[in-house]
C-alpha cells in the first residue's frame, strides 16, 4: 500500500465544493434516501456503543469486590445528596423575595386574569402606602402585608399593579372576593 501525503487545505477545500456541487446536483428523492441512510448509520453506531457501554459497566459491576461495591454505593449516595442541597439552595435563591408574587401570578394565570407585576413594584407600592394595611391602618411591623386585588380576580380583575393593594392577613380574608 502507497504511502499517501496529507491534503493540502486548498486541495480539501476543492474536494468539499466538488461533494457540495455533486450533492446539489442530486434529486431530491436521492437527497433524502442518502440521508436516511446516514441517520440511520449514526443511529446504530451511538446504539451499539451504548450496548457495548452497558456491557461493560454489567461485567464490571460483576466483578466489582465487596468494598468496590460499598465505595460506589456511598459515592452515589453522597453525589446525589450533594445535587440535592445544590438543587434546594438554588431554589431557595431564586425563590428568595418571590414567593407570593409566585403564588399569587401562578392563581391569576389558572382563573384567566392577565397582567403580572414585579417584586420591586409590590415593594414601592407598599412604601406608597406607607407600610400600612389599606382597611385597618396597622402596620407591617405589626401585621404581614399581603397582596389584594381591588377587583378580584374571580370577579374579572386584572393582576397589573394598579389593582393591587396591601392588606394584612385577617382584613384580605374578611374582604374575600367582595369589591
Amino acid at each position: 500500500m502507497a504511502y499517501r501525503l496529507p491534503m493540502t487545505p486548498e486541495q480539501r477545500k476543492r474536494k468539499n465544493a466538488s461533494i457540495v456541487a455533486w450533492r446539489s446536483r442530486q434529486s431530491p428523492e436521492k437527497k433524502s434516501e442518502r440521508l436516511r441512510v446516514e441517520l440511520e448509520r449514526k443511529r446504530s453506531r451511538s446504539e451499539s456503543k451504548k450496548e457495548a457501554e452497558r456491557a461493560a459497566t454489567r461485567i464490571r459491576r460483576a466483578c466489582a469486590t465487596p468494598e468496590q461495591k460499598e465505595r460506589a454505593r456511598i459515592t452515589t449516595n453522597e453525589s446525589r445528596k450533594r445535587r440535592r442541597d445544590q438543587f434546594n439552595a438554588w431554589q431557595r435563591e431564586y425563590a428568595k423575595g418571590r414567593g407570593h408574587y409566585l403564588r399569587v401570578i401562578r392563581r391569576a394565570r389558572t382563573k384567566g386574569s392577565v397582567g403580572s407585576y414585579t417584586n420591586q413594584e409590590w415593594e414601592e407600592l407598599k412604601a406608597k402606602c406607607e407600610f400600612k394595611c389599606q382597611m385597618c391602618g396597622r402596620h407591617d411591623l405589626e401585621r404581614k402585608l399581603t397582596v389584594d386585588h381591588i377587583i378580584p380576580v374571580s370577579k374579572g380583575g386584572s393582576s397589573w399593579i394598579q389593582n393591587i393593594q396591601p392588606l394584612c392577613k385577617p382584613c384580605n380574608s374578611k374582604k374575600g372576593a367582595r369589591l
